[in-house]
């Protein structure tokens, strides 16, 4: 959950700096567009990890249904804003791609490695 209040942060610092620089309806497609992989990460997060502890399969199937629910609430969103709200296209992956990358940066995972007081370096 942590790494997704990172993610909402960068995602609105950066949505912040484009309305300035290049308008209100382009800091909205890219506020949009990180809403819509913050909202992905968080359906994610939901469906894969509760339940407790599990058997393998089902833990991995979890984690495979969990992705999977991710990219399509992505796409959804992302439908309903291009298609229906119109807003420009390349504020709104700009603003997946600052959400995502802040997560991956947020979880640890840029280096390959995850980063967590007492654990080893797994890489």
């Amino acid at each position: 959950m942590r790494a997704v209040a990172v993610s909402l942060l960068a995602a609105t610092l950066a949505a912040l700096v484009v309305v300035v620089f290049a308008g209100l309806r382009s800091g909205g497609a890219m506020l949009a567009g990180a809403v819509a992989m913050l909202a992905g990460n968080l359906a994610a997060i939901g469906v894969a990890l509760r339940g407790g502890f599990l058997p393998a399969r089902a833990a991995f199937a979890r984690l495979v249904l969990g992705t999977f629910g991710k990219w399509l609430l992505v796409v959804v969103v992302l439908a309903v804003a291009l298609v229906a709200l119109k807003l420009p296209a390349l504020p709104l992956l700009a603003g997946l791609l600052v959400a995502e990358l802040a997560y991956l940066l947020a979880l640890g995972l840029w280096n390959g490695r995850l980063q967590d007081k007492g654990t080893r370096r797994l890489c």
